[in-house]
């Protein structure tokens, strides 16, 4: 037994030696680490233009004028090569944009996240030669993570083209969210020039939404004839639509006009009472400094917002919201819903500055009251016997660094999962939810 653990102890100490001598960094290796690092990055915004390579011709040009003035004339010849080159690598870029005329042509006008969108390019070359090294950037790429621009193969001379991609956008927003540009650096790359591209229409793309099924807690969940929906059939409200008579309908409802046209009889269609009427509070402004985190969990508030409306909207409900300084009755109409959804796509990312002037008087125009917030907004400041009012539904996004005992959060089973599991957990419970 002695002479085994002898031999395994002799075993380790060469492994321990390899790995020793493994995890040396070579004298490549240092090298290599000495010439890719940043002593001085306080100094970069001094230095970085010397790393275009026009400002290396120039150095170029510089060196070769000093050495024909002082050592050998011939060297004239490289500076005027030099010359050259630098004029035809800036100069050609700027000719052919000269002749260029785009339009960018939006034929959808809303989508959702990950939805592709097909987008056209009207584009005019006014020279008899063909271009290349075209291509479209920023506008619909600058928030793009994939991809920096649409490049395009070549131009024919003298003719007008159109150019058709699939555009896939990753973020909510109003597209384009800066005008687009046409840019090309060839024949050499060292130079790039740009010229603006119209755009006709927009494209609003609707933040994320998730399926939540049933309604939050609450004592009166009741018809209300003043609250509509176009949703489903009833008997009050604007007309909505005809159908074939059916046994039973009544005969006030028989629309003579079509019934004589159709040569059969044909029936009225018209709204129906929502099955509830909810208020929505949301708070979608910014607090304190912009970070990466906040604007997080400001489009979780605008995510989990959305979500709340599709929901109750499916379940014929009518949803009195309040969003920031404005307020949306969304329920008897679908353009409501749209304008809703536009809205919330239209707000910046960050937020929007300034304090915030929400009230709560949804809660006392409908039987339940939902606020959605992250945890710096003023909404949340109250008592706990606030939060748990049995009618109110509160969704705090996010937690301070030092969360107080005070508000105790709900269920934490998707405290460390998504945001769309926790909602789905969580949001009927009728009380302070976290999610985030």
């Amino acid at each position: 037994m002695s002479a085994c653990a002898a031999n395994q102890n002799h075993t380790d100490q060469n492994h321990a030696e390899q790995n020793s001598s493994f995890e040396k960094p070579t004298f490549s290796q240092r090298l290599q680490t000495i010439l890719t690092s940043d002593f001085c990055p306080q100094f970069n915004k001094y230095i970085y233009w010397m790393k275009h390579p026009l400002a290396l011709g120039a150095f170029g040009m510089i060196s070769s004028l000093l050495l024909a003035l002082f050592m050998n004339q011939t060297v004239f010849l490289a500076l005027l090569g030099i010359a050259a080159v630098l004029l035809i690598a800036v100069v050609w870029p700027w000719i052919t944009v000269r002749g260029l005329r785009g339009e960018l042509i939006l034929e959808t006008r809303r989508a959702r996240i990950g939805q592709s969108v097909t987008i056209q390019l009207k584009l005019t070359n006014k020279w008899p030669w063909p271009l290349w090294g075209l291509m479209v950037s920023k506008g619909f790429f600058a928030l793009s993570r994939s991809s920096s621009g649409l490049s395009l193969s070549r131009m024919p001379a003298w003719t007008t083209a159109v150019f058709t991609w699939n555009f896939t956008p990753e973020h909510r927003g109003v597209y384009p969210v800066e005008l687009p540009q046409l840019e090309t650096s060839f024949p050499l790359g060292l130079f790039t020039c740009r010229i603006p591209v119209e755009c006709r229409g927009e494209l609003i793309v609707w933040t994320e939404t998730v399926r939540l099924e049933g309604l939050p807690d609450s004592h009166s969940l009741h018809f209300q004839m003043q609250n509509l929906t176009d949703r489903k059939a009833g008997d009050f409200g604007d007309l909505i639509g005809t159908r074939a008579f059916r046994e039973g309908d009544s005969l006030r409802r028989i629309h003579w006009g079509q019934s004589a046209r159709m040569q059969s009889l044909i029936v009225c269609e018209r709204q129906a009472p929502a099955s509830a009427s909810a208020g929505l509070i949301v708070d979608a402004r910014s607090y304190g400094d912009r970070t990466p985190e906040s604007d997080r969990q400001l489009e979780q508030v605008l995510s989990i917002s959305a979500s709340i409306v599709e929901s109750l909207l499916r379940q014929n409900a009518f949803v009195s919201c309040e969003l920031n300084d404005s307020s949306w009755q969304i329920g008897g109409n679908y353009r409501d819903y749209e304008r809703f959804m536009d809205a919330l796509a239209r707000i910046p990312v960050g937020g929007e500055n300034g304090p915030s002037t929400a009230r709560t008087s949804a809660r006392s125009r409908c039987e339940t009251a939902i606020v959605v917030a992250t945890w710096e907004s003023p909404l949340f400041a109250g008592s706990l016997e606030q939060h748990k009012t049995h009618s109110t539904t509160w969704i705090k996004v996010g937690r301070p660094k030092s969360e107080s005992m005070e508000h105790p959060p709900c269920s934490r089973a998707g405290a460390a999962a998504r945001w769309q599991d926790a909602l789905q957990a969580n949001w009927r419970k009728g009380k302070l939810c976290h999610v985030g």
